[in-house]
């Protein structure tokens, strides 16, 4: 009978073998150009990252069988130092399936995640599976879509504007003052930020012409879609727009753009020119400390909006043990502490995550009708961009 030989962090020994594992889990079967995620995450997978100290694996008598990459990020929060754990990767080998090492591993990361003192968590994956580790669909962008008929009804003009890589070190420092300036952001060393934005297999550009830098982007591998929008010149988003849909195919419909609760200017443009625009979440989330979390949020969101005055008390079911917690705003200014106060209002896990972050809740109307501000406090900004995702 095959005999687990071992759960806990990868060693740089490990390092071809888990790399092997994971390309063969996820990419056996892709389509040509096949990937892998040496080239699809460089910011995670390059060796001299140290991936295995990020990865919770198993072994089979002395082999890999399973693994999930669990990333701490540093970030910034309105001004406030936080962290922040990402899961990715999680993988278990094609004949080991259904013999619960998926949950082992996972379990082992969750442990590492609340051990870095971390007060978040996100992932991508099906939304119930990852349900039984705390996570639920939260956070909100708005997501803008914009098509040629669009644009054929925008004033007629020309641009100078005209793509160019992201290579230069000048440039790039631009780019990253922008990301810097974030209601919420991740820190990143000079260095390796190159790296974040080639997440995802994309291609990094930038949009220029005399009158300087105008927009960020990044192209799909297929060069088909355009992500990663970030407009360091707004008031040009008529010439943006006819730039980038001039390095699309004829066969290209649309631009689908996302912008977070503080990029005002380009929601301003899904207003004014978009074909569509809704709230959508911006994630998979838990969170882990749910006083921290909530104070972090709840200071971010008076930099979005004042907040009227009101006072909750709340126990929260959490993933990491109850939470019960005062919600408080005075003056225009949030408090939130942990308390022995009576709660009004106790809440599961899960029902936290939809209750204070998610565009909908239907418990969080429900109690809206006794609490009003909550209209105004909720949802809360959380809010990631695509090239931090794990």
């Amino acid at each position: 009978m095959p005999e687990i030989t071992y759960i806990g962090p990868a060693r740089e020994q490990d390092y071809e073998e888990l790399m092997a594992m994971l390309d063969d889990v996820f990419f056996l079967e892709d389509e040509l150009p096949r990937r892998d995620f040496l080239t699809l995450l460089p910011k995670l997978y390059k060796k001299e990252y140290r991936p295995w100290e990020n990865n919770y694996i198993l072994k089979e008598d002395g082999v890999i069988r399973a693994a999930v990459g669990m990333y701490v990020y540093d970030v910034q929060i309105a001004g406030q130092m936080a962290r922040l754990g990402g899961i990715g990767n999680v993988a278990v080998a094609r004949d080991s399936r259904r013999s619960g090492y998926m949950r082992r591993t996972m379990d082992a990361a969750m442990e590492a995640m609340a051990a870095a003192g971390c007060s978040f968590g996100f992932l991508g994956g099906q939304r119930q599976r990852y349900n039984y580790w705390g996570f639920e669909r939260g956070g909100w962008a708005l997501r803008g879509h914009f098509n040629r008929s669009n644009l054929r009804h925008m004033p007629e003009g020309k641009t100078e504007l005209k793509a160019e890589p992201l290579t230069d070190p000048a440039d790039l420092q631009v780019i990253q003052a922008a990301h810097e300036r974030d209601l919420m952001h991740t820190k990143h060393d000079a260095a390796a930020f190159l790296d974040a934005l080639h997440s995802w297999d994309n291609k990094p550009y930038i949009l220029r012409d005399g009158k300087g830098i105008a927009a960020y982007f990044s192209l799909d591998r297929m060069s088909e879609e355009i992500g990663n929008l970030r407009l360091l010149q707004p008031e040009r988003f008529e010439e943006i727009l006819r730039a980038l849909f001039s390095l699309l195919s004829s066969h290209s419909y649309g631009i689908a753009v996302e912008a977070a609760a503080w990029d005002h200017e380009m929601i301003a443009c899904f207003e004014k020119y978009s074909e569509s625009y809704h709230p959508i979440h911006s994630g998979s989330y838990a969170v882990l400390r749910w006083a921290n979390g909530l104070s972090l949020l709840m200071q971010a969101q008076t930099q979005l909006k004042p907040l009227e005055e009101g006072s909750l008390v709340a126990r929260i079911h959490g993933q990491c043990g109850d939470e019960t917690v005062r919600i408080a705003v005075e003056q225009g200014q949030p408090c939130v502490t942990a308390t022995t106060d009576v709660p009004v209002i106790e809440l599961e896990h899960l029902d936290a995550v939809r209750f204070f972050l998610t565009p909908y809740s239907s418990k969080r109307e429900e109690w809206a009708v006794r609490y009003p501000f909550l209209n105004n406090w909720l949802p809360l900004p959380l809010y990631w961009r695509n090239y931090d995702h794990v």
